[in-house]
């Protein structure tokens, strides 16, 4: 039988609950890995039903979310909300290593409305350029 536990990150977050009972306080973590994407890697347009922060260690990827684009690059923390239509794709000659986090806080309303807003939307952190 498949281990229902590796699609949780595809689910309505109330369907996840069941299966997260040894969790008692959200957020929900359904999936939490690092990615080392192959040359020519992209995800065709998708959308989830859960919020997902992506954190770019490395090299470059083009991110469509909703209609707008960006280009994410090392250091970069991309965040959006569920139900918003993205596609990803590497950059040619550019390695493409990042940390996916898919989440949501079930039946809880938590801060995060409030400290990224309500709307389905998208945001890019930049981490600031270090000088000497």
């Amino acid at each position: 039988m498949p281990n229902p536990s590796n699609s949780l990150h595809l689910l309505e977050p109330a369907e996840t609950i069941d299966q997260l009972q040894e969790y008692y306080f959200p957020p929900y973590i359904t999936l939490a890995h690092l990615f080392n994407a192959p040359k020519g890697w992209e995800i065709k347009s998708r959308t989830l039903n859960q919020y997902q922060f992506q954190y770019v260690l490395e090299g470059m990827a083009e991110y469509s979310i909703g209609a707008s684009t960006i280009l994410t690059k090392k250091g970069d923390l991309v965040y959006h909300t569920p139900h918003v239509q993205h596609y990803v794709r590497t950059v040619e000659d550019e390695p493409y290593v990042c940390i996916s986090i898919v989440f949501h806080f079930g039946a809880s309303r938590f801060p995060i409305q409030d400290m990224m807003g309500t709307e389905p939307s998208h945001r890019q952190f930049r981490r600031p350029l270090c000088r000497a």
